[in-house]
């Protein structure tokens, strides 16, 4: 039988909890339990002993892991995260995860995630690459759950789905003869005997009690309702016992598409090559995007040529998840020609940081630059068109032009945002400065930047730490601010060089630490690539300056910056 984890049956709590672990974790190369039991009781989304926060994980720390509350919690849901496809374990570890790029949609999808769900649902497949299960069976559950229900008039209950779709070897025969037999045992003179006695068998043949085969069910019971593919309702098949999902309208019309389309196994690509098992992947991966309401016209020729390619003639669409088949690292591979390339080289960042932070050297001097500006000669637009050129613009009428007022006004102001906020903020000044510069939309996952000045020749990618993430701007920000760089260099997605400045941006810049200080030293020792770090005050004196006075910035002098940045005009 086919046995769901169970961390709960709440599936919008679930994906919410997801989507946090994910703003928290997802700049981090890798992430273990313990990672997500922290993060949980931060965002006080977890407790332990009747406690909330960081007295939550102490209580529920145990030196014997399998006692330890939090971390068993923590297993679950990454259970049912890897079922999904959102994370998988590395390499390394089966206990050290990664998120995929299918984790990454669902992260931003905040608006409407059933679409999405829906989707991950049926793209759940045993046997697989990812999971290592004990049952050997070939099954693709919801398919078959939704299936059954369909040639069983519509209804489904309990413990059905326990002896019938749920340990079914699918076959076509297989399928079939499971049928007949849940027929049988309905249309017996006592039938809800004939279903225990099934489910006694079922029970004694795995070693395994009843009660635990049925809270295998809790989460794929919950995800059908969720889902909108079925409905509670008062049956009278079997005496005494009267509640049986039933499908819907919806789930009707999911099942008579799931009839239509190309259904694929992982059995059926052991005889594939790698070339197409990577068009398979492309297919599958953004068909599944598209029925999520996700625009994917863009790429829809290049999908065509592939599908030319595998199947000739067929126009059929494909049930195929990737990411919950085969590894991330060949997946991503194959849908690099669509994506770009996935840097793997994060273990090095990763590397230079934890070095930088352990080496001792005292009193070590930060790299400083100073941006000298200039009387502004250009025609651009005007900077009061900008939401924060209009707000600098109304302070200097009432501070009387004074740059310290209007910019200790600002920096108060917004000294406790979040990046909902503050994010937003960082790119406005940069267009009241005359940069072309934006936060990436949501649902553009390619992009890890969390902004960028985009130029013809010299794009920058900007990491910004909103105040209420860390007042001092930390090693993680330079480290990200790095991995920023790397990636656009990689990907290509905008113009720049190896040259060009990479930026990390926030409240305030660090203390006289040295280690901040020295991990910038060390990445621009290792891979020649400069990190330059502003402070919101400091951004927004060039915000006022260009406003106020008209000094300039531009490109050239911009790119070229590296560690603390200061400002100066001539």
């Amino acid at each position: 039988m086919i046995r769901f984890p169970n961390p709960g049956s709440n599936i919008p709590t679930m994906t919410k909890i997801f989507q946090v672990l994910y703003s928290y974790l997802n700049k981090q190369y890798s992430f273990t339990l313990d990672d997500m039991s922290k993060t949980l009781t931060l965002a006080n989304l977890a407790s332990s002993s009747g406690y909330m926060g960081e007295e939550a994980l102490t209580r529920s720390t145990r030196k014997k892991r399998s006692l330890d509350p939090l971390y068993n919690q923590s297993k679950m849901y990454a259970e049912v995260y890897r079922t999904l496809g959102w994370i998988q374990s590395t390499d390394k570890s089966k206990l050290q995860y990664r998120f995929t790029l299918l984790g990454e949609h669902m992260a931003v999808s905040k608006n409407n995630p059933l679409p999405l769900i829906r989707q991950c649902l049926l793209g759940i497949n045993y046997p697989n690459k990812i999971l290592e299960i004990k049952s050997q069976n070939i099954n693709r559950p919801f398919f078959t759950i939704l299936k059954t229900m369909k040639d069983l008039d519509g209804k489904i209950n309990r413990d059905e789905m326990i002896i019938g779709p749920l340990s079914l070897n699918y076959t076509d025969e297989n399928y079939t003869d499971m049928i007949k037999k849940m027929h049988q045992i309905r249309e017996s003179s006592n039938n809800r005997a004939a279903l225990k006695e099934e489910l006694e068998n079922l029970s004694s043949k795995l070693k395994i009690q009843i009660n635990t085969l049925q809270n295998y069910t809790r989460f794929p019971m919950a995800a059908l309702r969720y889902s909108a593919w079925v409905e509670d309702r008062a049956e009278k098949i079997y005496k005494g016992s009267r509640s049986m999902l039933c499908l819907t309208k919806e789930g009707e019309m999911t099942v008579d598409w799931l009839d239509e389309i190309e259904n694929i196994y992982y059995p059926d690509l052991e005889s594939k090559s790698d070339s197409e098992l990577a068009i398979l992947s492309r297919i599958g991966f953004f068909e599944m995007l598209e029925r999520s309401d996700y625009d994917i016209d863009h790429i829809k020729s290049q999908l065509e040529e592939d599908k030319k390619l595998l199947y000739k003639s067929s126009n059929k669409e494909i049930l195929f998840s990737p990411f919950q088949t085969l590894p991330q690292s060949f997946v991503n591979e194959a849908l690099s020609p669509i994506t770009g390339p996935v840097p793997t080289f994060e273990e090095n960042i990763n590397q230079v940081a934890e070095v930088s932070v352990i080496e001792e050297k005292d009193n070590e001097e930060p790299v400083r630059s100073t941006i000298f500006l200039q009387n502004s000669t250009s025609s651009s637009n005007d900077p009061q068109t900008e939401v924060m050129g209009a707000e600098i613009k109304r302070l200097a009428e009432e501070f009387g032009n004074s740059i310290d007022l209007i910019v200790n006004e600002l920096t108060s102001k917004y000294s406790t945002t979040d990046k909902d906020v503050f994010y937003p903020l960082v790119s406005s000044l940069f267009r009241t400065m005359g940069f072309d510069c934006e936060n990436p939309r949501h649902g553009v996952n390619y992009q890890r930047w969390d902004a960028i000045i985009i130029d013809e020749n010299y794009s920058i990618p900007i990491e910004i730490k909103s105040p209420s993430e860390e007042e001092f701007l930390s090693v993680k920000a330079v480290r990200q601010a790095l991995e920023n760089k790397i990636v656009l260099l990689s990907r290509k997605a905008y113009k720049t060089d190896n040259d060009t400045v990479t930026l990390a941006i926030g409240y305030k810049i660090p203390n006289n630490r040295s280690d901040v200080y020295r991990l910038i030293s060390d990445i621009k020792t290792t891979y020649n690539i400069k990190i330059g770090i502003l402070d919101i005050k400091t951004l927004l004196y060039l915000a006022v300056l260009k406003v106020v006075q008209g000094k300039e910035l531009n490109i050239e002098t911009l790119k070229g910056m590296e560690g603390i940045i200061n400002v100066s005009d001539i």
